[in-house]
């Protein structure tokens, strides 16, 4: 079944795990293959897939975690590009084997193609782009409160289920940028180096975040700011928007316009969890909050893997994702997330998703909505996207962050420590790693 593409996923993985121990423990593995399986899906099985990774593991020493986990880019890299191959979609040769693995991800994801509807979705969110640039900061602002009503959004005291996820401008920006060449770069933030508008684009994922928010969910609370986050939303607007506004501006009224041109949406302030910073609510959210909850499942970056609550008294699992292409690979890593979930659910009555995952999250949220109006199992889910609120355990990274600075320069990641850190001995584990 997978034809000619056989051989060139063996070389990658000969190439990746040269040098290396490799092994495979279904119990990393079991969630990882709902990408595919689709209990939850609707997929066939694909025993082919299943029967190639297991078999990677048996080409080395033992069966166990596998060591090439520990780099959750790689590894939903070379699922993905599994997957394609096991589904016989159209791939293109890896054109550089002796690539560097950081490179060699990038030519695993050339190999995505995207479907007819894709195609006629992104050429439709593409005009809608274009059509309703604006340079006019005036008009800006009339255009904005004329398709957007934003409500307040506080993270406490929620009945569950509750989901909460959030778009700041990084996305609105990236999306412009996919579709217009800004070339006034004194009034747009100069994004010509980035990746992301190129690759988001390609791979699908604006399509894929369209596509979800048409279905309208009426239980996902989706935030939205022109800033990191750190001010409310009409903060960002006035007679003079600076240029990160601005061109958030620009995208968020293009994806409204693909998504419905003649409406106006109710949306909610995206400020909400650095508020919880701002007010001193933490405490009341890391403790009071989260302990309303029997597990936590962490859908983290590896940076973030040991994160662990000090006061929290359930149970704590972990899905590390990738840090560079979580967007691109969306396609596995949203299957291997409900896989997750509903494993969790077996074994406890409600369950809270706390998330870093940039514009992954909001694709979660409403999936984990969706899954659930038809699968009861998902139905005691809640999702807190807290983004950059977690690095306050990393002082020394949100000093590089200008709307988050002023945490460690006032002492509060000190007084944070209570309710979140990182462990000094963290577990040794890849992708998937439940706790006992």
């Amino acid at each position: 079944m997978f034809g000619s593409t056989q051989r060139e996923v063996n070389e990658l993985v000969d190439f990746f795990v040269k040098g290396q121990e490799l092994m495979v423990d279904s119990a990393v593995l079991d969630p990882a293959l709902y990408a595919i399986n689709g209990r939850l899906t609707g997929a066939s099985a694909s025993e082919p897939l299943k029967s190639f990774l297991l078999d990677v593991g048996k080409r080395r020493s033992k069966i166990g975690k596998p060591a090439y986990l520990k780099n959750p880019d790689l590894f939903f890299a070379l699922l993905q590009y599994g997957v394609i191959c096991d589904q016989s979609w159209e791939t293109r040769p890896l054109d550089d084997k002796s690539a560097e693995p950081k490179d060699l991800l990038v030519q695993i994801l050339k190999t995505l193609t995207l479907s007819d509807r894709s195609d006629a979705l992104n050429g439709q969110l593409r005009n809608s782009v274009q059509s309703q640039f604006c340079d006019d900061d005036e008009e800006l602002n009339q255009r904005a409160w004329q398709r957007i009503s934003i409500q307040n959004q506080s993270l406490l005291g929620q009945n569950q289920p509750f989901l909460y996820t959030k778009i700041n401008h990084g996305y609105w920006e990236f999306l412009l940028n996919s579709y217009v060449d800004v070339v006034n770069r004194d009034r747009y933030r100069d994004l010509s180096h980035s990746p992301h508008p190129a690759s988001w684009r390609d791979t699908g994922f604006h399509v894929a975040l369209l596509d979800a928010l048409r279905t309208q969910p009426s239980k996902t609370h989706v935030g939205v700011s022109l800033s990191a986050g750190d001010r409310p939303f009409s903060e960002s607007l006035g007679s003079k928007i600076d240029p990160i506004a601005r061109g958030a501006l620009n995208g968020l009224l293009g994806f409204l316009d693909a998504l419905d041109s003649s409406h106006s949406y109710t949306l909610f302030e995206g400020s909400a969890p650095r508020d919880l910073l701002k007010d001193r609510q933490y405490g009341t959210f890391f403790q009071d909050e989260l302990n309303a909850y029997e597990a936590i499942l962490l859908m983290v970056p590896p940076t973030l893997r040991s994160l662990n609550f000090p006061l929290y008294k359930g149970s704590v699992h972990r899905l590390a994702i990738p840090a560079q292409i979580v967007h691109e690979t969306y396609r596995v890593v949203l299957p291997t997330l409900l896989g997750c979930l509903e494993q969790l659910r077996q074994r406890h009555q409600n369950v809270c998703v706390i998330t870093q995952s940039a514009v992954f999250a909001p694709l979660a949220a409403i999936a984990i909505e969706q899954v659930a109006n038809t699968h009861a199992k998902l139905g005691a889910v809640s999702f807190f996207d807290l983004g950059r609120v977690l690095d306050v355990v990393r002082p020394d990274t949100l000093k590089n962050y200008a709307s988050l600075a002023w945490v460690v320069r006032t002492g509060l990641d000190e007084k944070l420590s209570s309710y979140i850190k990182l462990e000094q001995n963290t577990p040794n584990f890849g992708v998937v790693c439940f706790d006992e």
